[in-house]
């Protein structure tokens, strides 16, 4: 992704030692967890938009979804992008399956071990009330801790430069490119990540 945008090998081998650091810190120790394969999933994702297959996109953003429910931001990515190329129905679809997809699998019975939730009041509650939980669970001293190593997790530093490299061309007025524009989407999801692990919540960003 970094050499098709024109970045160099020092950028590209900069880039994945800092953000293969962060996923050994996160993960290294419990590597059975669902988000490096989300990421993956992003991945997959951004790689096919930049090259022209939809289809494959709109398939990653289905299984990002299904993988973690944050990688439902992947689903109006894939969507724009498809439309501001002039690909109407890849556009719709990107927009309608993936969502549709993480509805039936999460809320829908599912032979006699019943619905991923109970309602969507139950799985609203179970995210917006993680923090409070883990502060609770963690302690006033160890709560902030947990904060600072999910900062580092996420590759704060590279987040920061980027959103304000976007925001410094939005106010000047540039006309986004597509890999701006999924930015801009990503960022508008960030507050919702923030309510779960930073180091893994932010890897789809």
């Amino acid at each position: 992704l970094i050499r098709d945008r024109g970045g160099s090998a020092e950028w590209q081998t900069a880039t994945l030692l800092s953000v293969g650091c962060a996923l050994a810190a996160t993960f290294g120790y419990i590597p059975v967890m669902a988000d490096p394969l989300l990421l993956l999933f992003t991945c997959l994702a951004l790689l096919a938009l930049q090259r022209g297959h939809f289809a494959i996109a709109i398939v990653s953003a289905i299984l990002a979804g299904l993988t973690k429910e944050y990688g439902l931001l992947l689903s109006p990515v894939v969507a724009i992008v498809a439309y501001r190329r002039g690909h109407r129905q890849a556009a719709y679809t990107a927009a309608l399956l993936p969502v549709l997809s993480f509805i039936a699998v999460t809320f829908l019975p599912a032979g006699t071990s019943g619905p991923g939730f109970q309602s969507w009041r139950s799985f609203v509650s179970a995210t917006f009330g993680y923090q409070l939980r883990w502060f609770h669970y963690r302690g006033a001293i160890q709560y902030p801790q947990y904060l600072y190593m999910w900062a580092w997790s996420a590759f704060w530093p590279g987040l920061v430069v980027a959103f304000a490299t976007l925001f410094s061309r939005l106010r000047s007025r540039f006309r986004l490119d597509d890999n701006e524009v999924a930015l801009l989407i990503m960022s508008l999801g960030v507050p919702i990540l923030l309510l779960g692990d930073w180091g893994r919540s932010m890897l789809i960003v």
